[in-house]
């Protein structure tokens, strides 16, 4: 009789680790198998602008990575024209689907926060590291400049990239100030040259595929299917989430909307150029900083972040924050205040974690966490335009 009982309880357990791989299976499938999706394909309202680096395309031979011993190879890819009615050119974001990936397992590899409007994916890179409860100093006159301003100037572009580190030498950041007369300027990229989930490649491969001067990641959209991807031009994607959307126009004006106000026929006519889905916003309507984003636990600890900021039309900024190393990360509470002080009127959070990477004339300008990872799309400025 006990010998029945424990086959039975064998066969018990046996059929539980079964279907625990069959779920996991699926939902690797789901999530992490490269697989095209069907965009909206809405074109927004914005007369075609051509430049001179937009009609050579780049080749897909193995190209080095100067950050790295091994050489990169990306197959399939083929960026070039900047023409935003090719819907397989324009770039990616949102990182979707938020609700099917929480877990509260603290050994996984997925972190999530919940500001004032969801749910939102952050980082994705979990760290059970004690931190230093001591408030960083993020006031900006008291911030140290580690190395000479790097400048670039072309045909309708200025960049200026700083290394900056706080007073207190707890928390090193890369600046980079953005001034275009063209907001087309700023363009994005999917990895892959594709639409879809799964799709990865790392920020320093597709900054040289793409001929960059300025390459950084952006908000991870093909991790998911949920949220408003629009890259280039090209509405892709307007399926419903929580989470704030940043939405940037060919005007230059930059803005934060929720979902309820995104209508993507409307933000087409209007010229919509890019729109990320990732945040939460860090500023409230008058540029102040938020204190409050109703998070908890590891997730307002600090971390390695990326953000996109707005000064004026024609005049944005890009901020990486290193983290999980010599340099401490900011909380999002901290990452506010010092979007407040450097001045921007629109502060949004991007993809962060191992994904926050920058690129600058072919170099890393950060120090990516555990050195990085793949992401799935990316924002930057091409070179000699």
């Amino acid at each position: 009789m006990k010998n029945r009982k424990t086959i039975k309880r064998c066969i018990a357990v046996l059929a539980d680790i079964l279907l625990l791989a069959l779920l996991l299976g699926i939902f690797a499938i789901q999530h992490y198998t490269p697989t095209k999706q069907e965009p909206l394909g809405i074109v927004s309202n914005i007369p075609q602008t051509k430049h001179a680096a937009d009609t050579e395309p780049i080749t897909n031979e193995p190209i080095e990575d100067k950050n790295s011993e091994e050489s990169v190879t990306s197959e399939g890819i083929n960026y070039g024209s900047s023409n935003q009615n090719l819907i397989l050119q324009s770039t990616a974001d949102n990182i979707g689907n938020y609700a099917n990936l929480v877990s509260t397992d603290t050994t996984t590899s997925d972190n999530y926060l919940v500001s004032g409007t969801g749910l939102l994916a952050q980082g994705r890179n979990r760290s059970n590291s004690t931190q230093n409860t001591t408030a960083v100093d993020i006031s900006s006159e008291n911030a140290v400049s580690t190395s000479a301003v790097q400048s670039y100037s072309a045909e309708g572009v200025e960049i200026q990239v700083q290394h900056l580190t706080t007073s207190d030498g707890r928390v090193e950041y890369v600046l980079a100030d953005i001034q275009l007369s063209d907001v087309t300027l700023l363009k994005t990229a999917f990895a892959n040259n594709t639409y879809g989930t799964g799709y990865v490649d790392t920020v320093p491969n597709m900054d040289n595929l793409l001929n960059a001067i300025l390459t950084v990641n952006g908000d991870y959209y093909g991790n998911g299917t949920s949220g408003v991807v629009a890259r280039n031009g090209v509405i892709y994607r307007a399926s419903p989430t929580n989470s704030d959307i940043l939405l940037l126009y060919a005007s230059g004006e930059m803005l934060v909307k929720s979902y309820a106000e995104f209508d993507a026929q409307a933000e087409a006519n209007a010229g919509l150029w890019q729109a990320w889905t990732f945040g939460p916003s860090l500023l409230d309507e008058e540029g102040n900083a938020i204190s409050n984003f109703q998070i908890n636990g590891h997730l307002s600890n600090r971390n390695p972040r990326t953000v996109i900021g707005y000064y004026e039309n024609g005049h944005y900024g890009i901020l990486v924050v290193n983290g999980r190393g010599d340099s401490e990360g900011l909380s999002l509470t901290e990452l506010s205040a010092l979007c407040e002080e450097i001045g921007f009127k629109v502060a949004y959070n991007l993809d962060g974690g191992k994904s926050s990477v920058m690129v600058y004339d072919d170099t890393i300008v950060n120090e990516p966490a555990s050195g990085g990872r793949s992401i799935s799309d990316v924002i930057y400025i091409e070179e000699g335009v």
